[in-house]
C-alpha cells in the first residue's frame, strides 16, 4: 500500500487478540495512519465517545464483554457514518448481521494482507491503490 496513503486517518482496531491488532497495524503502518486498539466492543464505544471522528473501524464480532454487533450498533448511535470492516471467522454470522444492518466490509479469518489492502480500499473508495 502506498506510503502516506492514510497520513492522519484514525483507525481503531477492535479485537480481544492483540496478535490480530499487531497484525493490522503491520499490514497498515507504512500508509501513515494512527493507530488505536480496543480489546472489545465496550471499549470501543468509550473510544468513540472520546473520539467521533475516527476514520476507520476495524471490529471483530465475537469479544468478551460486549461483542462487536452491539458494539457497531451503539457507535452507529453516535457517528452513523464511520466506515467499519469486520473481521470475524464466522462468515455466516457476517452475512445475517450484514443484511440486517447495512453494508460492511469483511475479513475473514485468518485474513491476508492483500485481503485488508482490498477492505480498505473499498471501505474507504480508495482508487488506485497501490500495493
Amino acid at each position: 500500500m502506498e506510503t502516506d496513503l492514510l497520513k492522519g486517518k484514525q483507525i481503531l482496531i477492535t479485537d480481544d487478540d492483540y496478535t490480530c491488532y499487531r497484525y493490522i497495524h503491520a499490514v497498515l503502518e507504512k500508509t501513515g495512519a494512527d493507530f488505536h486498539w480496543a480489546n472489545n466492543g465496550l471499549n470501543a464505544v468509550d473510544f468513540i465517545k472520546s473520539n467521533p471522528s475516527v476514520d476507520l473501524i476495524f471490529m471483530d464480532l465475537s469479544m468478551p464483554i460486549m461483542g462487536g454487533k452491539q458494539a457497531i450498533e451503539h457507535i452507529h448511535s453516535i457517528n452513523k457514518n464511520i466506515p467499519i470492516i469486520i473481521q470475524s471467522g464466522a462468515i455466516n454470522e457476517f452475512d445475517t448481521f450484514n443484511k440486517l444492518h447495512g453494508y460492511f466490509e469483511f475479513l475473514e479469518k485468518p485474513f491476508k494482507p492483500n485481503q485488508v489492502y482490498t477492505a480498505v480500499k473499498n471501505i474507504l473508495k480508495i482508487d488506485p491503490l497501490i500495493q
